[in-house]
This record gives C-alpha cells, structure tokens and sequence, in this order.
C-alpha cells in the first residue's frame, strides 16, 4: 500500500472525511492504487455528505462530474 494511501486510510478511519476525498482522488488518478471511478465516487459522495468537510464543494463537484461520465459508458437497454 502507498504510504499517502494508508495515512489518508487512518485519518479516515478517525473521522476526516476530508481524507475520504483525497484517496478518491488517488482511485480516480490510479495513484497509488488500481484506477477505480466507481471506488472513487463512493469515497467522494462521503465527503460531498459532510457539511463540516473543508473539501465538501469539490468533492460535489466530483460526484456530479464522475455521476455524468459513469452514466454516459452504462449499456442503453
């Protein structure tokens, strides 16, 4: 595991949901870890959910922007 990985990992694990958009940053870039926008998505949606987090606007803006670009590439039944 990268070493940025599993500092964002602990400090989630105690509450900064702020590190939750960090290592969606890091799935949706394949930084460190396998690339992953689903993975990505969930992590920011914690964040964009939390009205205290100081990156909650970008972290929206990654939801609606990641929301798009998975829809678009879903199979037209």
């Amino acid at each position: 595991m990268a070493l940025p990985l599993k500092w964002y990992k602990a400090a989630a694990n105690a509450g900064d949901t702020d590190a939750y958009y960090r290592i969606g940053l890091m799935y949706e870039a394949g930084e460190g870890v396998k690339k992953n926008k689903d993975a990505a998505l969930a992590l920011y949606r914690k964040t964009a959910e939390d009205p205290d987090a100081d990156q909650q606007e970008e972290a929206q803006a990654a939801v609606d922007r990641l929301e798009d670009e998975l829809a678009s590439r879903a199979p037209v039944t």
